[in-house]
């Protein structure tokens, strides 16, 4: 099953994400939901919530030009939540 299948059948189909996206470690864009971009500024900023917790909780993560406060994290997923939104980074 290919990257774009596993967002389009697994994730997408749940009804709990507008949007999804997976990258690589190097920030390569292997697969997204119809219309959405991590753009590399974005991906920057996430790689460096999960490398400094400390950051995480101060100034939470912006993505997408919003900004999201920490609700946890830890080196393997970051949640993050601003009103009804959020975002989870595994």
């Amino acid at each position: 099953m290919s990257w774009n299948q596993i967002v389009d059948r697994a994730i997408m189909v749940s009804g709990f994400f507008q949007h999804a996206a997976v990258l690589t470690k190097d920030g390569f864009l292997a697969a997204s939901s119809v219309g959405f971009t991590v753009s590399k500024a974005d991906f920057k900023e996430i790689m460096g919530c999960f490398l400094d917790a400390q950051k995480l909780y101060k100034s939470g993560c912006t993505v997408g030009g919003i900004k999201y406060f920490a609700i946890s994290g830890n080196p393997r997923i970051i949640h993050c939540k601003i009103g009804p939104e959020g975002l989870v980074c595994v």
